[in-house]
């Protein structure tokens, strides 16, 4: 066990962006490209890397733009339907 951690700020942003890939599914090359021109961006937060303060306002900018056209949402809401889905328990043959 290497001991490594990533930044809270990195978990906070990678979180939001996994999110935001799961609602919209977006394939995370392209939502690198079109947050920031890195196509690399989402893997290497996946690896615990991290990214500037400007790249991760940019990213986070992206993302709040594209939440309130494509579902008229913010990535907050979507953290919370996310979370909400998890909580839910899975039933079998329910209606």
């Amino acid at each position: 066990m290497s001991g490594f951690q990533a930044h809270p700020d990195m978990i906070a942003l990678l979180k939001r962006v996994e999110a935001f890939l799961a609602k919209s599914r977006m394939g995370p090359s392209y939502f690198g490209r079109r947050a920031v021109g890195n196509s690399e961006l989402v893997e290497r937060l996946r690896k615990g890397g991290e990214v500037k303060r400007r790249t991760e306002r940019s990213v986070l900018q992206f993302i709040e733009r594209e939440c309130e056209s494509r579902f008229g949402m913010t990535i907050d809401d979507i953290l919370a339907e996310a979370e909400e889905a998890e909580e839910e328990p899975e039933t079998e043959g329910a209606p």
